[in-house]
This record gives C-alpha cells, sequence and structure tokens, in this order.
C-alpha cells in the first residue's frame, strides 16, 4: 500500500491552519534602536583596534571574509536564501569594511529584510507542504546542507527552494512515523492514522521553529551581524549583548541569584527540567519536573504571561536579586494551576566545582581522582569561591586517606581563569615559571610563576585529557608536561586553544558615565606559550599515552576554526624539571603492551572511525523501506560495540572521609543519589583504569 493521504484534506487544513499566522516582517529598526547599534559599532570597533593581539587589517579582504561568515551565520544550511538573493547582496561584498568603519547599517537592514521575507514565505509553503499528498514510498535522499560542505548550494529558483524543503519536510516525517511505528502500542493503527499523527508531530516541531524566530527580537540578529566581524579577527573574539553577557558571568562563576531550577522550552512553555538540590525551588517542595510557569510576578506586581515568550527572556524575569520575592503561576502536570511565591537567593551549580573520589583497585591500594569541570572564579567577589581553594582542599582530603597516587582530571574542561590555572599547578611544583604570556606580535613575553614553594601533592600523578581540554586546561597539562611533573593520558591531543581572552563587562570608555548599558566583550589579548617556548596555538598539548576515544578521527579542534589565530613559538624560559623523575619511555612502553591486548581499545578505534564515517555522510534516505533499512544498518553496526558500553572496571569508589555532607536528611539523599551516579559513570571509564596502571608503574 501506498503510504499516502488521500481523503483527509479537510481535516489536514484544519490541523495546519495555525501557520497561517505565522507572518514575519522585519520591524525596521527605530531610531533609537539605530543609533544604539550604530554606538555599539564604534565602541566594539575602537576596542578592537586597541586591544586586540592581532588587529586585522580593514579591506576589501577583511569585508569579503565577513561577507561570507555572515551569510553561514545566518543560512548555514542555505535553506531559507535563494540564490537571487546572494546575488543582490554582492554588491555589498566589498563594502563590510567601511560599513564597519562608518557604523553603516545598510547591509544588515538589506538582509534581514529578505531574510524575514523568507521566513513569511516559508510559512505558506510548509503548510502547503503538509496538506499535499506525500508518497513515502518514492525513493528519494535529502541531501544535508551544512555551512562546512562545500557542495550545499542555494535554491536558483523559488521552484528548486520547494523542491529543497518538501524532501526535508518528508525526511521529517519518515522519521517521525519510524519511530509511531516502533511503539508497541501503535501496533493496531493504520498507516494512514499513524501518517497524520506524524504529520501533526511535524507540524508542531516546525510551528515552534518558527514560533522561536517570529519571537527573536533585532538585538539578537544584531547580535550575530556583529559577532559574525569579530569571529574573522579570531573565534574566541565575542560581543556580548546585555543578556548574553549576564549568562556568560553566571557561567564563569558557577553561581546566579534566582529560585535554583533549570528550565527548557517545551512548545512555548517554560517547563522545569531540574531543581537544583538545596536551592529555594527545591526546598519550596511545590515544584517538580514537568510542571510549567505561566506566569511570572516580581513581588506584589502585575504578573506577566510568559507563555510563548523565548526561553531566555523568561529566565531573566525569573531570575533576581538574592532575598527578592517572585510570584510564580504554574501549570502542574495534572492540569491544576498553582500560584507559589518563593524567595531567590544564591544559587550555586555543583557540577561546575571541583570535587575528588577515593578509588580502591583489587589489590586494596588506594588512589585519588580530583575532577575539576572549568577554572572557575567569581568576577564579582574576589573573595568568592574559586577552582584553586578548592583544589587545594580536595588535595587535603585525599592525602588524609594515604593515597598512593592522583589523577587530576581535565576532560572537556574548556578553560577559565590563566591566573587560577597558574595556582593550581603551583600547588604540584616547588616553584617556577608556569606560562609564558605575550601581548603583541612584537612584545616581550611575560611569565606568569608558581613563586610559592609550598607543594599541596608530591607523589606521582597523572593528568587526563580529551579532545575538549582547552585554554586553561591546556596551560596545566604543558606545565606539568614540561617540568616532567605528571604523564598526560588521553586523546592524541587536546583542543589547541593557545590564546587569552580579557573580559569587558562594559564598553564604556573610563571616565564615560553613563545609564545605557551596550553590552560587553570577550577579546583576545594575549597568546600563551608552555614555559619551553611552543605554543599551544593549534598543536594543543600531545598526550604521552594515547586512549582511543569516539572523537579520535573527528576534528573538533581549533585547527578546523578557519580564523584562529597561527601557531609560533617563543625562547624557552629557565624551569628546572621535577627531581623525582620517572622513566617515561618505559611507562609508555608497558602502557602500550596492555592497550594492543584490550579488546576495548580495539573496539573503541573501530567506533570512532564508523562516528567518522557518520558524521561525513550527508545524505539520508527518504523513502520508509530505504530509511528503515538504514536504521537497521546502522543498528547492527552499533551492536558490534554492545561491549563498550557492558565495560566495567574493577575499581571501587568513595568520597573521601573529610567529605562535608548535608544535615538534612532530603539533602543527604539527593547528595548520595548524585554520589552513586557519578560512581557508576566512573566504573565504566576504561581511563582511569589505564591511569592507575600508569600510577603503579611511577612509583
Amino acid at each position: 500500500m501506498l503510504l499516502m493521504l488521500k481523503n483527509h484534506k479537510l481535516s489536514l487544513l484544519i490541523i495546519f491552519s495555525s501557520l497561517f499566522l505565522f507572518v514575519f516582517c522585519f520591524n525596521t529598526l527605530q531610531n533609537k534602536e539605530e543609533e544604539e547599534f550604530k554606538m555599539i559599532l564604534k565602541k566594539v570597533k575602537s576596542r578592537l583596534s586597541t586591544d586586540h593581539f592581532s588587529p586585522s587589517v580593514l579591506d576589501d579582504d577583511f569585508s569579503q571574509k565577513v561577507f561570507k561568515n555572515y551569510l553561514e551565520n545566518l543560512d548555514g544550511g542555505k535553506r531559507f536564501f535563494l540564490q537571487e538573493d546572494i546575488d543582490s547582496f554582492k554588491v555589498h561584498e566589498n563594502k563590510l569594511d567601511d560599513y564597519f568603519k562608518n557604523q553603516d547599517l545598510a547591509f544588515y537592514n538589506l538582509t534581514m529584510g529578505v531574510f524575514h521575507k523568507r521566513l513569511e514565505d516559508l510559512g505558506f509553503l510548509i503548510n502547503q507542504l503538509l496538506v499535499q499528498e506525500i508518497d513515502l514510498n518514492k525513493d528519494e535522499v535529502y541531501f544535508i546542507e551544512t555551512a562546512e560542505n562545500k557542495e550545499s548550494k542555494y535554491a536558483q529558483n523559488p521552484t528548486e527552494w520547494r523542491e529543497k524543503w518538501r524532501k526535508y519536510v518528508k525526511s521529517q516525517l519518515v522519521q517521525e512515523l519510524y519511530t509511531l511505528q516502533s511503539i508497541e502500542e501503535n501496533k493496531n493503527k493504520t498507516e494512514s492514522e499513524l501518517l497524520i499523527e506524524a504529520k501533526s508531530s511535524v507540524k508542531e516541531n516546525l510551528d515552534d521553529l518558527f514560533r522561536r524566530f517570529k519571537k527573536r527580537k533585532n538585538k539578537d540578529f544584531f547580535t550575530l551581524y556583529l559577532n559574525s566581524h569579530l569571529e574573522i579577527y579570531d573565534p574566541h573574539t565575542t560581543y556580548f549583548s546585555p543578556k548574553d553577557k549576564e549568562d556568560f558571568e553566571v557561567n564563569i562563576s558557577g553561581q546566579l541569584e534566582g529560585i535554583g531550577a533549570k528550565l527548557e522550552d517545551k512548545k512555548g512553555y517554560a517547563t522545569i527540567s531540574e531543581l537544583i538540590i538545596g536551592g529555594p525551588a527545591w526546598k519550596s517542595k511545590e515544584l517538580e519536573p514537568g510542571d510549567k510557569i505561566i506566569k511570572v510576578g516580581q513581588g506584589k506586581e502585575e504578573p506577566v504571561d510568559i507563555i510563548g515568550m523565548l526561553l531566555d527572556e523568561s529566565i531573566r524575569l525569573i531570575r533576581g536579586k538574592k532575598g527578592s520575592t517572585v510570584m510564580l503561576t504554574i501549570k502542574k502536570k495534572d492540569n491544576s494551576i498553582k500560584r507559589i511565591s518563593i524567595v531567590r537567593d544564591v544559587i550555586e551549580y555543583g557540577e561546575t566545582f571541583a570535587k575528588s573520589v577515593v578509588i580502591k583497585n583489587q589489590k586494596g591500594q588506594k588512589y585519588g581522582l580530583i575532577y575539576l569541570p572549568e577554572f572557575y572564579v567569581n568576577m564579582n567577589d574576589r573573595n568568592g569561591r574559586n577552582a584553586a581553594s578548592d583544589v587545594k582542599s580536595e588535595i587535603q582530603k585525599l592525602k588524609k586517606e594515604g593515597i598512593a597516587g592522583l589523577i587530576f582530571d581535565v576532560r572537556d574542561n574548556g578553560g577559565g581563569s590563566l591566573p587560577i590555572c597558574g595556582e593550581i599547578v603551583g600547588e604540584f611544583i616547588e616553584k617556577g615559571p608556569v606560562v609564558q604570556v605575550r601581548g603583541g606580535k612584537n612584545a616581550d613575553a611575560d611569565v606568569l610563576e608558581d613563586t610559592d614553594k609550598k607543594i599541596s601533592w608530591s607523589g606521582p600523578m597523572v593528568v587526563l585529557v580529551n579532545e575538549f581540554s582547552a585554554s586553561a586546561s591546556e596551560i596545566l597539562a604543558a606545565a606539568l608536561q614540561d617540568y616532567k611533573r605528571a604523564v598526560i593520558i588521553g586523546s592524541k591531543k587536546t583542543y589547541g586553544k593557545g590564546t587569552v581572552q580579557s573580559y569587558r563587562n562594559s564598553l564604556n570608555d573610563l571616565f564615560e558615565f553613563s545609564d545605557n548599558d551596550y553590552g560587553g566583550m570577550k577579546l583576545t589579548t594575549q597568546k600563551f606559550y608552555r614555559i619551553n617556548g611552543g605554543s599551544t596555538q593549534l598543536k594543543g598539548v600531545e598526550s604521552d599515552i594515547v586512549i582511543p576515544n569516539e572523537y579520535a578521527y573527528t576534528d573538533v579542534s581549533e585547527s578546523n576554526k578557519p580564523y584562529s589565530l597561527q601557531w609560533d613559538k617563543i625562547e624557552k624560559t629557565n624551569y628546572t624539571p621535577w627531581s623525582e623523575e620517572f622513566d617515561l619511555e618505559k611507562i609508555k612502553s608497558k602502557s602500550a603492551e596492555r592497550l594492543n591486548k584490550e579488546v576495548y581499545s580495539k573496539n573503541m578505534e573501530q567506533k570512532a572511525k564508523w562516528i567518522k564515517h557518520m558524521t561525513d555522510n550527508k545524505q539520508i534516505p527518504v523513502s520508509i523501506a530505504k530509511y528503515k533499512s538504514f536504521i537497521s544498518e546502522n543498528e547492527k553496526t552499533t551492536k558490534r560495540f554492545d561491549s563498550i558500553l557492558k565495560y566495567e572496571n574493577k575499581l571501587t569508589f568513595t568520597l573521601p572521609k573529610a567529605t562535608i555532607i548535608p544535615k538534612n536528611s532530603e539533602e543527604q539523599k539527593s547528595f548520595k543519589a548524585k554520589n552513586e551516579d557519578w560512581y557508576a559513570k566512573l566504573k565504566k571509564d576504561f581511563t582511569i583504569n589505564e591511569a592507575l596502571m600508569v600510577l603503579s608503574n611511577m612509583r
């Protein structure tokens, strides 16, 4: 039977009629907003010319790069614009440098007008595509287009544009129909009935996509436009709008003032996904995951309806100063409505902070592991919590346990504060340089040194890294490798970010007193170099012992960014290697023997190659039969790697006895559950097992 809808056009017209409500029009910039954007452009350009490590030359070459980068950021999949749109934009291709110098928004206004017109056209097109008969048995392929894929092309005309979107909608329908057919309770439903459900589900998802586009403000698109210029300087120079600035400061500090609830957008509702243990929302016992927040009131003020509001805007209404009251109107999972008053407090996100665990092997030997997610510091409170003091505290806890060696885990750690990183390195060396920092191409390098002879840990040590260990993580790994203080274990190399950023929380000049918040920016002001003179930029830090992982053949590093600063080197600085040397070559040889015998490492190598193949694959079959076959083949392949999922090391994990346990019984339960979840992940971690073997070889 052909999977078509033949007698349901009237019902579908009713189902999909709401799509016609999504009519887009670009709100032409008002004078006040346009002047604000021009002022931001002026201030950002000024900062770049005076403060950036390597300011770009504003010429036609710069203009062409911005032109390409902006269009990729705005429409990377080449799904919204037509080739005729791009042709009309090309008149400006060599003028963007002049527009940037003169704060001219002509090109921005032009692209936004066309972009929103295409979205309006798309609303009607999607409606037509979902109502028409769709042959899901016809053998076709959907081509996944991305900015990185050189084969991606803009539609040459409206007919090609329609065809591109027809295949996209069909691909969504095929995937949704396959999912519905896989559900046991749908066994007795006809294909036509399931197809109606699939179309309804796809319609809801596209409704949500359109809603979010429609709700985006001019400032959001302007931020994208401006950052398309800044990315040409380097990937880490960024403008933050006021709301983005707030998010950045929260992320780097691990703290915020609010109610302690994580939210997600579910079809226009700000929905609670998780309560932060110990936060006001958790303590209230009146909220639970799945609750939808429909109104937010400040103290005794009239509540604001937030249904359909963008999630980041809803979050800003819910956040607020410690001690202030927020009134939430909640729609519970049983559809009952409830009003809840919550007093805001300072919330600490525990996953940001250092933590430790005691590991015991089968011989009863004890080792310690410290996990550091980022090099955090409270930018608004110098006496606030920071990674250096927390790491020192965790070391002391582990030393009391009589550990024989230490694992320092900075996998997935994207960096943070450079001075804090220097302090942490100082806990493992007597004294000496940690990193060299240079503020310009021809400037002399400054040396960040550890001047305190005190050492918190002097025993055997390994550092765990992966492809996402970046910046400060690389400084730490490089310094301890150069001092021959630790063995580096993990991916072939780390991310390769060898630049230092300075954060400006205000674009105003030093003596410019203004109530206007133009946002802030993070810009690259320095490059750092290893104490041996080499840069970690692009090259990263190479592991002494390489453990295969899923990304072994997928380039996710800094070197894959088109406008990254280049690698270079400077003179080495004077430093004295660690006195208690270990035989690295012997350790590497023994590790290689173990890894060559391990089925796990061989299977992981094959899985990494398969992931690379799937990442490179840009085609998905969009006939239901071919799609089922496609999924079936993938499932067969993934079953070959079941042993990876089933792997468990034979280690036991416990908290250091000095760990502070919550006194409240409910908090204790949550604390215990979180740690047990962590232990479960550690038991499946092959790298930790090899790290312990390396530590035993270092003694």
